[in-house]
């Protein structure tokens, strides 16, 4: 089952860093780690993939943001990542240092209480979100509505993608403007809102497409990187921005 074995990964799940690298630099460290005997794997398909635990370091190139899950991509396409590759390594090479864009790791946080889901809704509402909601992001196909009541249903949730799409949007929301946070040396640390089965395209908080500005955040793995990254689902990962960690 792959759930369990997600679980079984996720409990050696070694830290992941992350860049964002216009074309000309990626070439360059495309041909700095080739020196060293470094190879990239492309990822097709899904994003998320890169985050697989037989990928020791990957890429994502521009256009995969446009297959799998394009609906979701739309998000990177109107964000100032567009254009972008997204290199992702267990390790930092010490030429990239200065371009790393953030650290994706395990962590054991949870909320002192579960969100209000009611209230959490009302997130999707709000300017600071509609504004910043891409054109596509609500037009969901029949394809994908059969695919996604597959997907949640595996999940334990009965509920349909049209009835999910205002708690996924709300999730997303809370990284733009943040309505459910708590505070950590006097800074806003933002978090996902439910569980697994209430989130989508959580690849869009991981790789800072989305709340680059926050320090640190909490983003809960949505069912599609729970199956395609093998991790464990209801666990929050912690993304620190830029160079902090290290």
């Amino acid at each position: 089952m792959i759930v369990s074995d997600a679980k079984k990964n996720s409990a050696v799940f070694p830290p992941r860093f992350f860049y964002w690298l216009n074309p000309g630099e990626f070439e360059q460290a495309k041909a700095r780690l080739k020196r060293e005997k470094k190879r990239i794997m492309p990822i097709n398909g899904i994003a998320c993939k890169v985050m697989h635990p037989l990928v020791e370091l990957g890429c994502v190139m521009p256009d995969v943001w446009d297959q799998k899950c394009q609906r979701q991509g739309a998000w990177y396409r109107t964000s100032s990542k567009n254009g972008k590759i997204l290199l992702v390594s267990l390790n930092v090479p010490e030429f990239l240092k200065e371009s790393l864009s953030g650290i994706i790791s395990l962590s054991s946080f949870m909320p002192s209480a579960p969100p209000d889901i009611k209230a959490a809704l009302t997130l999707s509402h709000q300017t600071e979100y509609t504004s910043r909601e891409p054109v596509g992001w609500r037009k969901i196909s029949h394809r994908e509505r059969r695919y996604w009541k597959k997907l949640l249903l595996r999940f334990g949730e009965t509920k349909s993608l049209d009835e999910m799409i205002e708690l996924h949007s709300a999730n997303h929301a809370n990284f733009i403007s943040p309505r459910l946070y708590f505070r950590e040396q006097g800074k806003i640390v933002p978090y996902s809102l439910g569980k697994t089965k209430h989130v989508c395209s959580a690849c869009i908080e991981l790789f800072n497409i989305l709340g680059e500005d926050f320090d640190k955040k909490y983003v809960m793995p949505c069912p599609g990187f729970v199956l395609f990254a093998q991790y464990e689902p209801d666990r929050y990962l912690e993304v620190l921005s830029g160079r902090d960690g290290i």
